[in-house]
C-alpha cells in the first residue's frame, strides 16, 4: 500500500498549495520492476506500475499550472530490507545493487533539472528482460 498510496495521498494534500504557486516539482520513486516484472515479485511491481502510470497522468494534467513530474525508476538498492531479501532470494550479484547515496545523489539532479524520467542503471533492466526470455 505504501509504494502507491503514501505517494498518492500526499500529493493529493499538496496539490493545492503547488497549483496556488503555480510552480512546483514532484519526483516519485518508481522501480525498474514496473517495466519488467519477475516471479514472487508481482505485488510490489503492480504497486510500482501503478504509480508510474499516476505519475504520467498526473505530468499531464498539471502541465496547465506549470508543475511538473517526475519519477526515477531505480534498481535494486542496498538497504536493510534489500539485504534480507537478498538473502532469501539470492539472486542479484553485488555489483548490479546500487548505494542508496547514488540514488540520493539522481534524484537531486533530477529536481535540480525538474526531468520527467530517469532509469537509474538501466543495464538491470536489460539483465530483467532477458531473463524473462530464458
Amino acid at each position: 500500500k505504501v509504494n502507491f498510496y503514501a505517494p498518492f495521498y500526499l500529493t493529493k494534500s499538496l496539490l493545492p498549495l503547488l497549483k496556488k504557486s503555480n510552480s512546483g516539482y514532484i519526483l516519485n520513486i518508481g522501480s525498474l520492476v514496473s517495466k519488467v516484472s519477475f516471479p514472487f515479485n508481482s505485488v510490489y511491481a503492480a504497486t510500482k506500475s501503478a504509480l508510474n502510470g499516476f505519475t504520467q497522468g498526473l505530468r499531464l494534467e498539471l502541465r496547465k499550472y506549470n508543475i511538473k513530474v517526475g519519477i526515477i525508476h531505480t534498481g535494486v538498492i542496498n538497504t536493510s530490507f534489500q539485504e534480507s531479501y537478498q538473502k532469501e532470494a539470492n539472486q542479484m550479484p553485488s555489483f548490479l545493487i546500487l548505494k542508496p547515496e547514488k540514488v540520493a545523489d539522481s534524484c537531486v539532479k533530477m529536481i535540480q533539472k525538474q526531468q520527467n524520467i530517469k532509469y537509474l542503471y538501466k543495464p538491470i533492466l536489460w539483465i530483467m528482460k532477458f531473463k524473462q526470455l530464458i
